[in-house]
């Protein structure tokens, strides 16, 4: 799979806590997520959570970061696990595993997550993105902007202390805002936090 981007199936082994009870208001996380397959996903209702992580560190390691990124979906898996759950009533909460950038390919890996997004979106999920490096926002960007069509209009709100609109040769984890804008002008984008 030299140069090839690889998507990796969802983990049940990763969901786990402690069990305090089996009512609704001791459930924790781990007992809500339902791993599937992203080429089994069905169709579904009421835009439930669906978990893709992006298992991607090479925008850091491109920005002259400290890499290690790339591990973040699956440690964030195992922490959300043991925490109380959010979700009300029946919501089911789904995840469909990772997409791996492998070899420094990370515009290939962008696209491939913009595709999934895409797909997710088409099938009534509400998809939430676990990172990866910042870089996750162009391809998540890119699922969005296929679903909703050209016509519509798309607003970011970036909580962070970098602008992250760098002027590259190549994408980083500082390029993606720009990169967007470049590509959406009637794209909103809103920055909360930026440091001096």
């Amino acid at each position: 799979m030299e140069g090839r981007r690889i998507f990796i199936e969802p983990k049940q082994s990763l969901w786990k806590g402690r069990q305090d009870g089996s009512g609704p208001l001791h459930q924790r996380f781990f007992q809500k997520a339902r791993c599937v397959s992203l080429k089994d996903f069905p169709i579904i209702s009421g835009n439930p959570p669906v978990i893709l992580g992006f298992s991607c560190d090479e925008g850091v390691r491109r920005n002259q970061g400290r890499v290690g990124a790339r591990k973040a979906p699956d440690e964030i898996r195992k922490f959300l696990g043991g925490i109380p759950c959010t979700l009300k009533g029946n919501t089911p909460l789904f995840d469909v595993g990772n997409i791996l950038c492998q070899n420094g390919k990370l515009e290939e890996s962008q696209q491939e997550l913009g595709k999934t997004v895409d797909l997710l979106l088409s099938r009534g999920a509400f998809p939430i993105i676990f990172g990866g490096g910042h870089e996750t926002a162009f391809g998540h960007y890119l699922g969005a902007r296929k679903y909703l069509g050209e016509d519509s209009r798309i607003g970011i709100i970036n909580i962070d202390a970098h602008f992250d609109m760098r002027d590259e040769s190549q994408a980083t984890s500082g390029t993606m805002f720009k990169q967007i804008l470049d590509l959406d002008p009637k794209a909103g984008y809103l920055v909360l936090g930026i440091q001096r």
